[in-house]
């Protein structure tokens, strides 16, 4: 009786070993075939420009958790504020990437995976960016102990606004903006941007004026928590790269007292 249970070990012990064999998963690191060139991912010198406004740092304006709000950009304005250059590559070993970054003709070389910088008027202009990436590729992946990306971005840099409030022809978010909120597309209506930095539209009767509503070249955000006439609305917008389509998410007190989330999407009427 007692060779029984030792058989069905045995026995277990030899699947066991038998399926060890079998595995042949080049991309599993258990198997034997294991190839860790699979794995490997390159260098990657793609980059993000973003500005973070200094009153949107540690937002919470919709009840979420506290964040600087970024906004990523090709356009800015001389003395608005620091840009700041974000590489897309990152690493838990940050000894197996370096960083190199150049910026226009300044001959500063920068070598963090991120930094900011400002730009004057006399930087007025088309400036590129450029990020050189190295990777060290342990296992001699293609024969190389390294692997090396560059991407060069365009920033262009306008003239200082001295319009900000009086004209809005600066800004593409000015204007009439037609669409639904996408958890109702049956409903269609319209909100406008009017220069003096004022928002209508969005619920009746609600006009959102600054400080409450900061716009940008192709992004906005609301903070209206102190205006219950526009159901204490906060929100955060963007346009489309050609300019001709608005997101928003944004949230708001309903009838009774619940804090809702909507989407609204629109495109440009006027």
């Amino acid at each position: 009786m007692k060779l029984l249970p030792l058989f069905m070990i045995l026995m277990g012990v030899l699947l066991f070993a038998a399926c060890e064999k079998d595995c042949l998963d080049p991309a599993n690191p258990e198997c034997a075939n294991y190839d860790p060139c699979l794995a490997y991912e390159p260098a990657n010198a793609s980059f993000k420009m973003l500005i973070i406004p200094i009153s949107t740092y540690d937002w919470d304006c919709d009840g979420g958790e506290p964040r600087d709000l970024e906004f990523e950009v090709d356009t800015v304005f001389a003395t608005g504020g620091d840009i700041y250059f974000r590489a897309d590559q990152s690493e838990l070993e940050a000894s197996n990437v370096s960083y190199e970054w150049r910026v226009g003709a300044d001959p500063q070389v920068w070598t963090t995976r991120q930094f900011n910088l400002g730009f004057l008027e006399n930087a007025v202009g088309d400036v590129p960016v450029t990020l050189i990436v190295e990777k060290i590729n342990p296992d001699l992946c293609g024969g190389t102990a390294y692997t090396r990306d560059t991407v060069t971005k365009i920033l262009h840099v306008r003239e200082p606004l001295d319009n900000t409030y009086t004209d809005g022809s600066w800004s593409a978010v000015f204007g009439k903006w037609e669409g639904y909120n996408t958890d109702d597309e049956s409903r269609t209506f319209q909100i406008e941007f009017k220069p003096g930095w004022r928002l209508e539209g969005l619920f009746e009767g609600c006009i959102v004026k600054s400080p409450d509503l900061s716009i940008g070249l192709k992004q906005f955000y609301i903070a209206a928590l102190g205006k219950p006439d526009c159901n204490r609305v906060c929100g955060v917008g963007a346009l489309s790269p050609d300019r001709r389509e608005l997101s928003m998410d944004y949230s708001y007190d309903s009838a009774n007292g619940e804090r809702v989330s909507r989407t609204f999407k629109g495109v440009k009427v006027e």
